[in-house]
């Protein structure tokens, strides 16, 4: 048992999380802001029980639905990709192009990652390049801690520093009534030490790469053939997929008011042919313009990809079907890791005791420390911006200086996602590169303070100066 809690270290803190939540429900009781103070005193203590732990954990399922399997496919496409010769070809060229200029391609990494993240409406277009960043760095013998510095690293600065993800700024900008990029001085601020500072302890970990942690290529084959096969094809194809991936997650109309793309599907559901609505037909009742896309629809985009480049390189559907369910099979480790962290999630909501905890920080005075510290504990227990601004967010909201209450919320939630077991960008990045928490955590403490510090200096100038 030893053994396997040292091997899966992040599993443990999930868990030790997920027991806080349980334990919490056995002694507070719950509690709720009614929009002028938290009332506890019509709520007794309901407790968690062992039935009632294992029906929330498998609801998780069914609310993050979407997320699930949007993940199995990705895992699923990578898989059959990296059976294609001609997808080996291409990414063996991308890595000849950065042999001996690794820094440069950690550095520009981070920085994309990082502004994708920051900008597109969910996460889960960005997670959509983390295998093909995994093939190319593990062929370059970045060490997994590099890999995921590169990354998801970058991943994480975009939601710290969330300009137009309405999965974080979005949810920000509803519940306090403001326009998006409401303080974006100071979160551009923000935003270029922390690039700095990672791409600083990126480059120096390059330098002292750890050669007995070298990232592996979960999703190639365990024997790669040596082949003249075009990567023309699979190129064009995983192009093509992938900027529709980005396209469909920027909020184009909701946020920028572009109404192209929108106008474009109504124009393209609407032309006839011979007095009949073709397109509208073939397209189908659930097609939806871009920046209205979800898990479902990618996924559908990738199954379609698959299919194309099946028949490009007369893949054998056998090979397919295998290829899917090897992926499948690889990803299992991060779906029981997300099961955890939206029990957590669940239990959290349906058992509303951490507002009770943000009522006795408030007590101690409303300022904007105390704003932070109720943003960073809510935030452990809430994952999701939603559901964070559910438990605590709508109290800060009612605080009277609204941005400085949703920056302190914005950047306390940010920092949460870098360090704790309840982060779904960092347990997806942690598991699908395999790095142990420990040693995440070796590299990260250092960058983690530093931001920490300019975090707490900006919000207390823009408080009190």
């Amino acid at each position: 048992m030893k053994k396997f809690f040292e091997k899966h270290d992040l599993f443990k803190m999930a868990m030790i999380v997920l027991l806080l939540a349980v334990v919490f429900s056995w002694i507070m009781p719950y509690t709720y802001f009614t929009g002028t103070a938290f009332d506890s005193t019509t709520q007794g203590i309901t407790r968690v029980g062992f039935f009632d732990l294992s029906t929330y954990s498998m609801l998780g399922l069914y609310y993050f639905t979407t997320f699930f399997i949007f993940m199995f496919v990705v895992a699923g496409f990578y898989k059959f990709l990296g059976n294609i010769p001609g997808y080996q070809v291409m990414t063996n060229k991308i890595a000849t192009v950065f042999k001996g200029k690794e820094k440069v391609l950690a550095v520009l990494s981070i920085v994309i990652y990082a502004v994708l993240t920051s900008i597109t409406t969910n996460f889960m277009a960005v997670i959509a390049l983390l295998p093909l960043s995994i093939t190319v760095f593990s062929k370059l013998k970045f060490d997994k801690v590099t890999g995921l510095a590169a990354t998801v690293g970058g991943m994480l600065i975009g939601v710290l520093c969330s300009t137009y993800s309405t999965q974080v700024a979005g949810m920000i900008v509803s519940a306090f009534a403001l326009d998006y990029v409401f303080e974006i001085l100071p979160i551009v601020l923000i935003a270029v030490v922390a690039l700095g500072l990672l791409s600083f302890y990126t480059v120096k970990k390059i330098d002292n790469t750890d050669k007995d942690n070298l990232l592996e290529d979960v999703f190639a084959p365990k024997t790669v053939k040596d082949t003249k096969a075009s990567a023309v094809p699979v190129a064009i194809v995983l192009a093509v997929v992938l900027l529709m991936v980005v396209l469909a997650f920027i909020g184009w109309s909701d946020v920028f008011k572009v109404t192209l793309f929108s106008e474009w599907m109504t124009s393209l559901k609407d032309a006839q042919v011979f007095g009949f609505k073709l397109f509208g037909a073939l397209l189908g009742e659930n097609a939806q313009p871009f920046g209205a896309w979800d898990g479902f629809t990618i996924s559908g985009v990738l199954f379609i990809a698959t299919l194309v480049l099946q028949i490009v390189y007369r893949v054998p559907a056998d090979t397919v079907i295998d290829s899917y369910a090897a992926g499948f099979k690889k990803i299992n480790k991060t779906v029981v890791l997300l099961l955890i962290v939206y029990a957590i999630l669940i239990v959290s909501v349906v058992y509303p005791t951490i507002p009770y905890i943000i009522s006795g920080i408030a007590k101690l005075g409303s300022n904007v420390f105390t704003w932070f510290l109720e943003s960073v504990l809510v935030s452990i227990f809430g994952v999701d911006m939603q559901y964070v601004i559910t438990l605590g967010g709508s109290y800060l909201a009612t605080v009277g200086n609204n941005t400085v209450a949703a920056l302190a919320l914005q950047t306390g939630y940010g920092l949460v996602q870098f360090i704790s077991p309840t982060s779904v960008v960092l347990v997806v990045g942690l598991s699908m590169l395999d790095v142990k928490f420990k040693d995440y955590f070796k590299f990260i403490w250092k960058f983690l303070l530093a931001l920490l510090v300019v975090v707490l200096i900006v919000l207390a100038v823009i408080a009190y100066v």
